[in-house]
Order: C-alpha cells, then structure tokens, then sequence
C-alpha cells in the first residue's frame, strides 16, 4: 500500500541521516582527541591549565552522548524497517545515499505518458464497461441461427414406414425482442455513467499527482540551491577551522576557541548531511509519484 510504501522511505532515509550524522560526528572527536593530545603535552611542560584539557574532555563526552543517541534511534528505525520489508537488516548494514545528479522528467513529460499502475486499473475498468455496454446493446438487435437435425430409425421422413430410413431437417431461427420497455436503454444509461465516473476518479487522481509533483520538483530545486551554498560555507569555515588549529597547536588561542570554531563547522557539516538525504528522499518519492522505478 501506498501507506506501507511511505513509510519505509522514511525508515530507510531516517537510517541514513542517522548514518551521515554519526560519520560526521566520529570525525569531529577524532579531531578533538587529537587537539587534547597536545593540550595535555602543555599541560605535562607546564605552559597551559588543566582546564585546557578538562573542556576537551567535556565536549567529548557530550559528542559522545549524542553519538549514542543517534545509535540508538537507528536501532530503533532499524527494528521498524525489517518489520515493514519482512527483511534482516543486519544492525551494521550500511545504507548508501545517492549524491550523483540524476537527470528528472519535467511533470509534463512525466505524466504525459501515464506510468503510473492506477492508469492501467482506470483503463481495465473502461474496456469492461465498454464491453458490457456492446453486449447491452447487442441484445435487441435481431439473431438469426441454423438449426438442424440428422438421424437414422423407423420410420424415417414416411411416417407409414416399416423400414429403417436416415432423415435429417434443416432450418433458420430468428430471434427478436423489440419490445422490453426501454430496459437496454436504462442499462445503458447507466454505463454511461459509469464511464462518467471512471473519467472524473482519473482527472482527479491526475491533478492530485500533479499537484504532489509540481511541490516535490520545487523541493528538489531548493535543496539542490542550498547544497550548493552548504559547499561554500563548509569551504570557509574548514579555512577558519585549520586556522584555529594551527594557532592551538601554537598555544595561541584556548581550547574554548577551538571547540566553538570546531562545534560550528560540525554545525554547517551537519547541516549538509541532513540536506543531502532529504533531496534524495524528495527524489525517491517524486519519481515514485510519477510513476517511475526508484533505484
């Protein structure tokens, strides 16, 4: 069902969102660990505070708090998704977003050739009224049939007959209701309506898909937009991030000042993962409200 359907995409892109954040997150601490070595080197030569050390160690407990966090909500959508699929998705299953521009059919195009299943049901239907109705229409008209009859016994065609004789009789039957009180008509009246129906549930379901569609490229277009401007914010501030690195290296700024430059890239880094499965979602879902195979 369509409601089925639905939510396993949203199992599905929620594992992967879950999976984008904790790669991100992952990197994020293991470049944390790294800046803590060195501020315990400082510490150990006496030319920093423990306290230098005591933040990293915080803000490395928070992140991984939100790590488990995360690893328990895939869990959890995990659970959901093999009960929908009927499926073992192994708990270290890895589940693949596709980045690569695909090239989309405008909505025009797209229902232009009915690819959806429902169209073929609308079509079904009208050839079955279609049918009822020549079969309606069928029925006054005049119907002529051969009969005829062969045999062998006594008497044969001489009734006064002794002897055993073959016979045989031919004929033509007509049969003819003129009259059934406008009863073909009614019936027909009333596939006509039928059709009617079948016209109007189509044009509906039409408009409902196109209008689902049209909302669903814009989704695309602005997710696609957006992208391309998370690619320059997460350019500069990785600029602003090796900076702060280097200068902490150094002992020019506090550990505070690298988290919060390193919390704010990991902020924009986020920020792109969570747009990047949602323009796939969006894709998924409109090339399955067009009717086409999602991959």
């Amino acid at each position: 069902s369509d409601l089925q359907r639905q939510q396993v995409n949203d199992a599905f892109f929620a594992i992967q969102l879950y999976d984008a954040q904790q790669r991100s997150i992952d990197a994020s601490m293991n470049d944390l660990n790294a800046r803590r070595s060195a501020a315990q080197q400082r510490v150990t030569a006496g030319t920093a505070l423990p306290s230098e050390v005591l933040l990293l160690d915080a803000e490395l407990v928070r992140r991984s708090q939100s790590r488990q966090e995360l690893h328990t909500q895939r869990e959890a959508t995990r659970i959901v998704l093999v009960a929908l699929t009927g499926t073992d998705v192994a708990e270290c299953a890895a589940f693949s977003v596709r980045t690569e521009d695909e090239s989309l059919p405008s909505v025009e195009d797209a229902f232009a050739r009915h690819a959806r299943p429902e169209y073929q049901t609308f079509e079904r239907t009208r050839e079955a009224i279609n049918a009822r109705a020549a079969e309606l229409s069928a029925r006054d008209l005049p119907r002529v049939s051969a009969i005829g009859r062969i045999g062998y016994g006594r008497p044969g065609l001489n009734p006064l007959g002794r002897a055993f004789d073959a016979y045989w009789t031919a004929g033509v039957q007509l049969e003819w209701s003129p009259l059934n009180w406008g009863r073909t008509r009614r019936e027909l009246q009333v596939q006509e309506m039928q059709q009617q129906i079948v016209g109007t549930e189509e044009a509906a379901f039409s408009e409902t898909l196109k209008r689902a569609a049209i909302t669903q490229r814009a989704q695309i277009d602005a997710f696609q937009q957006s992208l391309a401007m998370d690619d320059s914010i997460l350019s500069l501030r990785d600029r602003v991030l090796n900076e702060t690195r280097l200068r902490f290296d150094e002992g020019e700024v506090t550990s505070a000042d690298y988290i919060a430059r390193q919390t704010e890239y990991l902020g924009a880094e986020l920020d792109r993962d969570s747009r990047r499965v949602r323009l796939s979602e969006v894709r998924a879902r409109y090339l399955t409200t067009i009717g086409r195979e999602v991959r």
